[in-house]
């Protein structure tokens, strides 16, 4: 239910934005475009994390399943050992993935801001700095992939290894294959590849709660501006009208247009 509630507020923000420039002159049109890509990827970031977090939690199931056959074996074979390594190759790169996404959704929201200087007013209106703001979609980012970090490289601390020891797949089958020497490093990389595994998980459906928060944010931010902008044009047409039609009557604009 909650995935799907996640996709509806995911469509209507790119449909909103998508309804507010329908109408855009042409020489915007550059703009809107910027804008509509900004949303698009941030929907398809949000998807693949989406993706990412159904294949890790497979995988924490798989991973598991490898801890209680080691508690019964003692020891994997070396084909059942090469079977465990290609899922952990795949944790790394669903981690990996899964950092990249982060860094990309705060670039798109440091452009969004640089793009309309006046998007973090309305923070600072309602009683938040742009500290705050910032906190809630960028640095927000940043304390994932952070804590990402943290988490991973305390789990490998047991194994004496740390998350730039698995910077390639070959690199990180050689580490794999020097702990697979014994029962006990067999059983420890296990338990660091539950843990991280569980920890991502929980980090990517923060992550995804974050994209989605930034695209209804900056879609409700373009369209109050559109309302704006268009309530600013009316009154200015008015006040055009009024002066062509009651010029001579000596009245002031101000009268007709109350």
């Amino acid at each position: 239910m909650r995935t799907k509630t996640n996709s509806i507020v995911l469509i209507a923000s790119l449909f909103l934005v998508t309804k507010v420039f329908g109408g855009a002159a042409a020489g915007g049109a550059s703009e809107v475009t910027q804008i509509l890509n900004n949303a698009q990827l941030i929907m398809q970031y949000a998807k693949q994390v989406e993706q990412y977090t159904t294949q890790l939690s497979s995988l924490s199931q798989q991973i598991q399943q490898t801890q209680a056959m080691l508690q019964n074996l003692q020891q994997l074979s070396p084909s059942q050992w090469s079977m465990f390594s290609r899922d952990l190759v795949q944790l790394k790169n669903l981690v990996q993935q899964s950092q990249g996404v982060t860094f990309a959704a705060s670039n798109l929201d440091s452009q969004f801001s640089t793009m309309y200087p006046g998007y973090d007013s309305q923070f600072s209106s309602a009683g938040q700095s742009y500290s705050a703001r910032n906190t809630t979609f960028s640095n927000q980012y940043k304390n994932i992939n952070a804590s990402t970090r943290a988490n991973t490289n305390g789990a490998l601390k047991s194994l004496n290894l740390q998350m730039e020891d698995f910077t390639s797949d070959d690199e990180t089958m050689a580490t794999l294959q020097a702990q697979s020497q014994s029962a006990d490093g067999q059983m420890k990389v296990a338990q660091a590849a539950n843990e991280i595994a569980l920890h991502q998980t929980e980090e990517n459906k923060k992550l995804r709660w974050t994209l989605m928060t930034q695209a209804s944010t900056e879609a409700a931010w373009i369209a109050a501006q559109n309302e704006k902008e268009t309530a600013q044009q009316a009154l200015s047409e008015r006040r055009i009208s009024v002066e062509k039609t009651d010029k001579s009557n000596g009245k002031s604009i101000d009268t007709f247009i109350k």
